[in-house]
């Protein structure tokens, strides 16, 4: 089944409470059930259903079940009151009415309206999610559908911001910010928030960045929104290549490896993007550092359940989404390192041993290095000792960052 093992990155959770079709009398694969009609469950947590096409199942309880739909986003529904569920993204309650090969039809009980919503058919659910491959510079059985469609991950485009104090009411002490200076501004972006968004695009005084997140591999990144002077947008593909997200830009549809740092097919393929320097820490020592500073409202184009993180179980699973390489087995997949690239080579620095080592000096692709450690927020800090200059750091999970940087060098206090 095409759908089988796909993942919608936005999800409350792929770990439901168990399918709630496994009980019903299967026939020819398909399974007739007295509530939901005609359904195939063989790619569960993906259903495919007669009356609304695809749907992922997510999170669970004994009284309902949590649906996402491409229409509809988030829904809320209970065997005992369907065909009425909650439209969580449109916060009213609605009563499905019928289907027909191309639509569904429902009644708002706040505006007391029937409204129609596309059904996705079996057959028409691309793989490609409409972007031209022609020119993929990585292998085509690695890039993977992660989403439904492109966008259903909705990146920012008009983000506001708000102060300290009134970010205080969503935000929770030991939060992880992703920060950004430039100038006299300093902006913050709360993984509460990037989890369901994954880009923000955004400009600080005369900087027009993409502040980026891949919950999978752990990897928040800031690029330059300005490539070969051309000014770009950057949305969700809602495709993955060794779990890593793979971004596209609206002006021209070529998509873009976050981990990489170069679009990977289209009229920008093999182009690098600039990487920003950014800081990751927790929210209540951002706050020390600057107390002036502007944080990402949830008061978004998309808003999302913030409140809530369907990721965490990432860290703690052993394994990866999709399969990815093996390349290198010094650490666990799952271990986290901090990388940096100079001169287009690799090198990672493993949590392990900056816990050990906070303050120490590299040489790397003979530029000398001053590395600093902050453990209890776990935030790092990479210098170059003759210039000044502050270098871009990731924090990525060891299967991320070996998988795009298989001869990356791992740094060793001992030698």
């Amino acid at each position: 089944m095409i759908f089988a093992g796909l993942f919608l990155a936005a999800s409350p959770s792929v770990h439901s409470q168990g399918n709630p079709f496994e009980e019903a009398q299967a026939e020819a694969g398909w399974k007739l059930t007295d509530w939901y009609g005609w359904v195939y469950d063989e790619a569960y947590p993906w259903i495919y259903t007669l009356d609304h096409g695809w749907q992922l199942f997510g999170e669970a309880s004994s009284s309902g079940q949590w649906v996402y739909d491409r229409e509809l986003r988030w829904i809320w529904m209970e065997r005992d009151t369907y065909p009425a569920v909650f439209n969580l993204n449109r916060n009213v309650w609605l009563t499905h009415l019928s289907s027909s090969e191309d639509k569904r039809d429902f009644f708002d009980h706040t505006i007391r309206e029937e409204l129609s919503f596309q059904r996705i058919p079996i057959t028409s659910v691309p793989w490609i999610h409409g972007f031209r491959l022609e020119n993929l510079q990585v292998g085509r059985r690695e890039v993977v559908a992660g989403t439904l469609w492109r966008d259903d991950i909705p990146a920012i485009l008009n983000p506001l911001f708000v102060s300290p104090s009134e970010a205080d009411v969503f935000m929770e002490e030991d939060d992880i910010v992703l920060s950004v200076t430039h100038g006299a501004t300093t902006r913050a972006y709360p993984f509460r928030i990037m989890n369901w968004h994954e880009i923000v695009n955004d400009q600080i005084e005369n900087l027009k960045l993409a502040a980026t997140y891949c919950p999978l591999c752990g990897t928040a990144m800031v690029f330059d929104r300005v490539v070969n002077g051309r000014e770009l947008t950057f949305g969700v593909s809602g495709l993955l290549y060794r779990d890593n997200v793979m971004m596209y830009d609206h002006q021209t549809e070529s998509l873009w490896n976050q981990l990489a740092l170069k679009a990977q097919s289209g009229i920008f393929f093999k182009t690098p993007l600039r990487w920003i320097p950014s800081q990751q820490m927790r929210y209540n020592r951002w706050k020390e550092r600057y107390p002036d500073g502007e944080i990402l409202s949830t008061k978004t184009e998309n808003p999302q359940p913030y409140s809530w993180d369907p990721y965490t179980w990432v860290p703690t699973w052993d394994g990866t989404l999709y399969t990815v390489p093996v390349i290198r087995d010094e650490l666990t997949q799952k271990a986290w390192v901090f990388g940096i690239l100079i001169n287009d080579r690799a090198r990672a620095y493993p949590l392990e041993v900056l816990e050990n080592h906070p303050f120490l000096e590299d040489i790397f692709e003979g530029v000398p290095l001053e590395v600093s450690f902050e453990a209890e927020v776990r935030q790092i800090r990479i210098v170059r000792t003759d210039t000044g200059e502050e270098l871009p750091v990731v924090h990525s999970f060891w299967f991320a960052w070996q998988g795009f940087y298989p001869e990356t060098t791992l740094f060793n206090p001992e030698e």
